[in-house]
């Protein structure tokens, strides 16, 4: 009677090990496709024009990983990852201002964007990031 029931135990243990085995397999090519390559490095130029000859000091985080601090010299060559390269070049804020007509009477509000720093790269000056 121990035998049989041995033997049945035996069984269970054996497809909750394969079942285990095809769940852990199953999730490690989930997490191979969830992982993206490696983001590309780009050289480029960093200028502050918003306080020219000042660093910048900023903390940035590639997707839920842990922030990375960097520290920016204006006019200095650097590599950084490609999203924040484009990062830089997105930080802006608006400018309203009136519009008015020659006679005076004051038309609309005509708004400008005010880039605060710039990253040029040296592989391809005539295009940003």
């Amino acid at each position: 009677m121990e035998n049989i029931i041995n033997k049945e135990e035996e069984k269970i243990n054996n497809t909750n090990n394969t079942i285990l085995e095809e769940t852990l397999n199953t999730n490690k090519k989930e997490n191979i496709r969830k992982r993206k390559p490696k983001e590309p490095m780009v050289e480029g130029i960093f200028r502050n024009l918003e306080i020219p000859g000042s660093p910048l000091t900023f903390s940035f985080s590639i997707d839920k990983n842990p922030a990375k601090k960097y520290t920016l010299i204006d006019g200095e060559k650097v590599t950084l990852p490609l999203s924040v390269a484009k990062h830089i070049n997105n930080c802006k804020y608006s400018v309203n201002k009136a519009e008015i007509d020659s006679r005076g009477i004051w038309i609309g509000v005509h708004r400008d964007e005010v880039h605060r720093f710039s990253f040029r790269r040296i592989d391809n000056l005539m295009e940003d990031a």
